[in-house]
């Protein structure tokens, strides 16, 4: 809150209040007494401005002084209602038993191994090649150089390719055709011996079913009852 006064011969005085204070004026009856009950509408900036009188003000400074209102914060009670009581079961019943049939015994079918993927499939896949004037320019990043310098990928090539590192630490490779494809046949027995030493995966079985009961053959029909023997005829 902020009072501001336009000259020194005015007796009314400007007073400024926030945005925030002014529900908690109108709250506590801060103008209470005050003809007639300032009203003023919001400023552009959100404040609120007041012009009172030096008396106003003084009834304005007294309200003040006033305990603030107090809001009342219970909220009303729900009563709660008393749920229906429910009849229990009669203690001599027994509970029906309720019979769970065993699920067929299935084993778990093992995890499939994971195989590494090859060094030098690991290299074909990052490298980028390009031609040029009949030679084959093959751009290897630096870490892939390093795998490639471990495998026997530049047998049969004369001489040993050395290139220097770029600005960007890749390596570029230039080969003739039949260099790259001597280059080409190393990379696939790198490969093909790598795959070799890999575990092999075993053919899962699928899960026997248990055997089905056999039908139960029908009781064979009961003997009908013998006759009776006929009367024997009296003697003549």
């Amino acid at each position: 809150m902020s009072s501001n006064g336009r000259s020194s011969k005015t007796t009314r005085r400007r007073h400024q209040f926030q945005l925030l204070m002014w529900p908690i004026l109108q709250q506590n009856k801060s103008f209470e007494g005050i003809k007639p009950t300032p009203n003023p509408k919001p400023n552009p900036d959100g404040t609120y401005t007041v012009t009172l009188t030096p008396a106003q003000w003084n009834t304005f400074q007294d309200n003040q002084k006033k305990p603030p209102v107090a809001v009342p914060t219970d909220a009303p009670q729900v009563k709660e209602e008393a749920l229906p009581e429910t009849k229990s079961a009669p203690k001599d019943e027994p509970a029906p038993e309720i019979k769970q049939e065993s699920a067929p015994d299935t084993k778990a079918a093992p995890e499939p191994v994971k195989k590494e993927k090859a060094p030098a499939q690991e290299v074909l896949d990052n490298c980028i090649t390009k031609k040029d004037r009949g030679m084959f320019i093959i751009n290897i990043p630096g870490p892939m150089w390093r795998i490639l310098k471990n495998l026997d990928a530049f047998v049969g090539i004369r001489p040993t390719p050395q290139p220097k590192p770029i600005s960007d630490g890749s390596y570029n490779l230039k080969l003739n055709p039949i260099q790259h494809k001597i280059f080409l046949e190393n990379m696939k027995k790198s490969i093909a011996a790598h795959e070799e030493k890999q575990p092999k995966e075993e053919p899962v079985e699928a899960p026997k079913e248990a055997p089905k009961e056999a039908p139960k053959a029908k009781d064979a029909p009961k003997e009908a009852p013998k006759a009776k023997d006929a009367p024997k005829e009296a003697p003549k």
